[in-house]
C-alpha cells in the first residue's frame, strides 16, 4: 500500500509496517491509518496525533468506540469491499465439495486415476436442483444466495430481519 501512496504523492507523510512492534513504534506520527489486523486499542494512548482509521475490511468489533470517540477518532470500515470474493470464494468450495476435488487432488498425487463411476448417487454431484441454506442475508449472504440461484439452487436464507425480503430466496 505504501507504494501506492507514493505514487499518489500526497502532502501527508506515509509508513507501511508488517508487525505490532514496527506499529506500535511509528504510531504516535500517524495522522490516518488503513488497517488490516494489527491492531490492538492499546494504540489509542500511544496515537496522539491519530485522526481517522480506515479499516480494510468489515468487522470493527475488536475496536473500542467509545475510547475512539472520546479521543476524536473517526472509524470507518469497508462494508461491501469483500461481497463478492467471499462470495465467489464460497461458490467455489460448493463446487469443490460437490466434485471431491480433494479426493481428485488427493488420487492425482498417488498417481491414481480412479475408473468412471456408473452410479450417479456414488459419483460427483451437481448442484442444480439442490438446497443450500444460507445464515445471514447481509451484503455477502446476500450475494451468495445470487449466484446459487444462478446455479438453479434452491435457496434458504435465515436474517435477523424477516421485514426485508430477498429475490433470491425460496
Amino acid at each position: 500500500m505504501d507504494i501506492g501512496f507514493k505514487k499518489l504523492n500526497p502532502p501527508q507523510k506515509s509508513f507501511q509496517v508488517y508487525n505490532y512492534d514496527d506499529l506500535i513504534n511509528n504510531i504516535e506520527n500517524a495522522e490516518v491509518l488503513v488497517i488490516s489486523g494489527l491492531w490492538q486499542n492499546e494504540l489509542i494512548e500511544k496515537a496522539k496525533n491519530l485522526k481517522y482509521i480506515q479499516l480494510t475490511g468489515v468487522g470493527y468489533d475488536g475496536y473500542d468506540l467509545d475510547k475512539l470517540k472520546k479521543n476524536n477518532i473517526k472509524l470507518c470500515n469497508a462494508v461491501g469491499l469483500n461481497r463478492i470474493v467471499v462470495a465467489e470464494h464460497t461458490i467455489s468450495l460448493i463446487l469443490a465439495l460437490s466434485r471431491f476435488l480433494h479426493i481428485a487432488r488427493d488420487n492425482q498425487l498417488k498417481k491414481f486415476w480412479a475408473p468412471f463411476i456408473s452410479d450417479p448417487l456414488e459419483r460427483q454431484s451437481e448442484i442444480n436442483g439442490k438446497t443450500v441454506v444460507i445464515f445471514g442475508l447481509g451484503d455477502i449472504g446476500t450475494t451468495i444466495a445470487k449466484f446459487c440461484k444462478s446455479f438453479d439452487m434452491n435457496v434458504i436464507g435465515i436474517k435477523r430481519n424477516t421485514n426485508i425480503q430477498s429475490d433470491y430466496t425460496d
